[in-house]
């Protein structure tokens, strides 16, 4: 019997584990709280319980219900999904009636992000805003399809500055293009649960230059503390050698940035073999370039 359980128990922990270290990478951003959290109370709710297992399941429900109501009012939660081109417009997330609330909140973030941003010559220096509207949204109604143990497997085949007061005029010149962008946005492709939006931003950015400014800005959160306390840790064990522990902050800083985006530079060619070339084309002869050099 409990052999029996343990067998039905695993798969969904296993669930919570694979969405736990998603959580966990570098890139991920808070956009995909609320989506994952909505996927994952889908999953459990739909899913082919026992019925021994029934009051544990529902404990995790409820437990992630709690979360929800709590996250669901954060303005800039909801703005990030939005901003998000994986989960936009998703009805499995949010309903058709709540994205259109959405919109209007991310109509008034970007007034903010303007007002708050008047006279910067660098279009692309933001400071951390310090708002977030507590505002009561419920949460779009529950899929009617089922998933095994992948939540999000599919079940069916540039900037300008205002005035620090916006006028009536300006106003609704902003919410019209914030608008057609939108609508051009909700057209667009959705691209892979797995796909880097950082990415896709910088490659589509430029056809919505005000949702871009927005989302570097939403997307600038991330999802859990995981990546700040892995850079503390970094940086403890750079200070902590005795070596280094003479190092200004701003060199500690600058290493850890260079560190961070190590995996995008390409200072060499790859060290690893060609599979498409054969072993004669990688061929090198060594000894008539040995000679080559001491003559």
């Amino acid at each position: 019997m409990d052999f029996d359980c343990l067998r039905h128990v695993c798969p969904i922990l296993r669930v919570f584990d694979v969405e736990t270290q998603k959580f966990s990478r570098e890139k991920s951003t808070a956009s995909v709280v609320l989506p994952t959290l909505k996927k994952m109370s889908d999953f459990l709710i739909q899913a082919n319980i026992p019925t021994t297992l029934e009051p544990f399941v529902n404990k995790l429900i409820d437990s992630i219900s709690d979360r929800v109501r709590k996250l669901i009012g954060n303005n800039l939660l909801r703005i990030s999904t939005l901003l998000d081109p994986r989960f936009a417009y998703d009805e499995t997330i949010f309903s058709k009636t709540n994205w259109a609330l959405i919109e209007q909140d991310l109509i008034e973030f970007g007034k903010k992000v303007y007002k708050e941003n008047e006279g910067r010559d660098d279009e692309n220096d933001f400071q951390p805003l310090g708002f977030l509207d507590e505002t009561d949204l419920s949460a779009g109604e529950k899929s009617d399809e089922s998933v095994r143990y992948d939540i999000w497997k599919p079940k069916s085949p540039g900037t300008i500055s205002v005035p620090s007061t916006l006028s009536g005029e300006l106003q609704t010149n902003l919410t019209t293009r914030i608008q057609l962008q939108l609508a051009s946005f909700k057209a667009f492709g959705r691209p892979s649960i797995d796909a880097d939006i950082f990415n896709w931003w910088g490659s589509n950015g430029q056809q919505f230059p005000d949702l871009v400014v927005l989302a570097r800005i939403a997307h600038s959160v991330p999802a859990t503390s995981v990546s700040s306390e892995r850079l503390f840790s970094k940086a403890g064990l750079i200070f902590s050698n005795t070596l280094r522990n003479r190092l200004s902050a701003k060199t500690v800083e600058k290493i850890l940035v260079v560190k961070a985006n190590l995996d995008e530079l390409h200072l060499a060619p790859s060290a690893e073999p060609d599979p498409e070339k054969g072993d004669d084309d990688e061929t090198i002869d060594v000894e008539d370039n040995e000679e080559d050099d001491f003559e």
